[in-house]
C-alpha cells in the first residue's frame, strides 16, 4: 500500500499539473480576438499544444495504470498466502476461523446447515520418530492433496495446526456428513505415501460435529474436538458424530476391518 501511494500521487500531479496546462490555452484562445495578428496561426498553435498535452498525459495514466494493476496483482496474492498453509497447500487457521463465522451466520440468517469435521492424523509423533520429520511432512501434504480432490464445490478445507485438519461441509446435513467423514477416513486410509523409494501409510482419528443456530463457534468446535478423542480412546482410524446425549461411532465402509486390529498392526509396523 506504502508502495502504491507514489503512483496515485504521481497520477493527481500528471493530472493537476493537465487542468493548468489547458486552463492556459483557454486563455490564449480567449485572448484571440484582441489579439494582433493572425488568429488562424494562433489557434494551430494553441491546439497542436492541447494534442501534444493530451498524448503525454495519457501515456502517463496508462503507466500508472499497468503499475496500479500490478500492485493490485501483488496484494491479492499476498492476500491469498496470508490465508494459506505454505507446507500443504491448504488454507490456514486464520481462513477457517473466517470461514466459520461465515458458516454460523448463514445457519442464523439463512438456515444453511454445515458440519465440522476435525481429523488427527494417528500416532503421528512416532511416525516422525521412526521416519523423520521430512517424511512427515510429505505425509501432511499427501493427506493435504487428498482432501482437495474429495472437496466438493462450497466446501472448506484447511490444515488446522500440526497434524490436525478441518473440513467445513457447506449445506450438508447429518447424514451427509457421516458419509462425507467416513469416506474421509478410508481414502486417508487408503492413501500410499511414496517417501525414499518405500511406501508409508498413516491414518486418521475424525470428529463430526453439527452447526446448530443457538451454539458459538466455539461450541462447534469443542464438539468435533470431543469427537476426535472418542475415535482415539476406541482405538483410532474410527469416525465419530458428536450427538446431544454423546458421541457415536459411525459404521466402517464395507470390506473394512476392525479398528483395534488395524491400529495394532499400524503400530508394530512403526516399531
Amino acid at each position: 500500500l506504502e508502495r502504491s501511494r507514489p503512483s496515485n500521487e504521481s497520477s493527481a500531479c500528471d493530472v493537476g499539473a493537465h487542468q493548468k496546462l489547458v486552463a492556459g490555452y483557454s486563455e490564449q484562445l480567449t485572448a484571440i480576438r484582441q489579439a494582433d495578428g493572425d488568429p488562424a496561426v494562433v489557434f494551430e498553435e494553441v491546439l497542436t499544444g492541447m494534442i501534444a498535452a493530451n498524448d503525454r498525459l495519457q501515456e502517463r495514466l496508462e503507466a500508472a495504470e499497468q503499475k496500479i494493476k500490478a500492485q493490485a496483482e501483488e496484494i491479492h496474492s499476498q492476500q491469498s498466502e496470508a490465508r494459506s498453509d505454505s507446507l500443504t497447500g491448504l488454507a490456514n487457521r486464520r481462513a477457517f476461523d473466517q470461514s466459520l463465522v461465515e458458516s454460523a451466520r448463514r445457519l442464523k440468517l439463512e438456515r444453511r446447515p454445515f458440519s465440522l469435521l476435525l481429523l488427527d492424523i494417528d500416532n503421528f509423533k512416532q511416525f516422525n520418530d521412526i521416519h523423520g520429520h521430512l517424511a512427515g511432512d510429505e505425509v501432511l501434504r499427501c493427506v493435504g492433496r487428498t482432501l482437495s480432490g474429495l472437496m466438493r464445490a462450497g466446501d472448506f478445507a484447511c490444515r488446522y495446526g500440526g497434524e490436525e485438519f478441518a473440513v467445513i461441509l457447506s449445506g450438508a446435513t447429518e447424514s451427509t456428513s457421516k458419509a462425507t467423514a467416513e469416506r474421509i477416513r478410508t481414502a486417508i486410509e487408503r492413501m500410499q505415501v511414496a517417501f525414499d523409494g518405500a511406501p508409508l501409510q498413516v491414518t486418521v482419528s475424525v470428529g463430526v460435529a453439527q452447526g446448530q443456530a443457538e451454539e458459538s463457534e466455539s461450541q462447534v468446535i469443542r464438539h468435533a474436538d470431543a469427537a476426535v478423542y472418542a475415535s482415539k480412546k476406541a482405538g483410532r482410524n474410527l469416525c465419530h458424530f458428536q450427538l446431544a446425549t454423546g458421541c457415536m461411532r459411525l459404521e466402517r465402509v464395507a470390506g473394512g476391518q476392525p479398528a483395534a486390529s488395524l491400529a495394532g498392526r499400524r503400530l508394530k509396523n512403526l516399531a
